[in-house]
């Protein structure tokens, strides 16, 4: 939800561009905190991973998404929408073979 609520003002501010390279830096700094975590107040590191690697990647959807919706021509968009199912949903709908 967090991440949800951080979308539009943070591409208010610095723009898509930079918003979409800000998160793909931020998720895997926050991924790095992950495996630091033990008992005590360490386990905060935990909870910064994640919420930090679930707000980049909620953050990094909604403006690509947006993106996509915006520059592709609306009738275009229903073949445009199925690409980030990945290879091996994207072929079975289409016939061709996954690679």
């Amino acid at each position: 939800m967090l991440g949800a609520a951080l979308a539009t003002p943070l591409v208010t501010r610095i723009g898509s561009a930079r918003t979409v390279l800000l998160t793909m830096v931020t998720a895997p700094l926050s991924a790095l905190l992950l495996p630091l975590t033990f008992r005590g107040p360490a386990l905060a590191l935990w909870l910064l991973g994640i919420a930090g690697l679930a707000g980049s990647t909620v953050i990094f959807s909604i403006v690509a998404r947006t993106h996509r919706q915006v520059s592709v021509p609306p009738v275009l968009l229903p073949r445009v929408g199925p690409v980030g199912l990945g290879h091996g949903a994207a072929s079975s709908v289409s016939g061709m073979p996954a690679q």
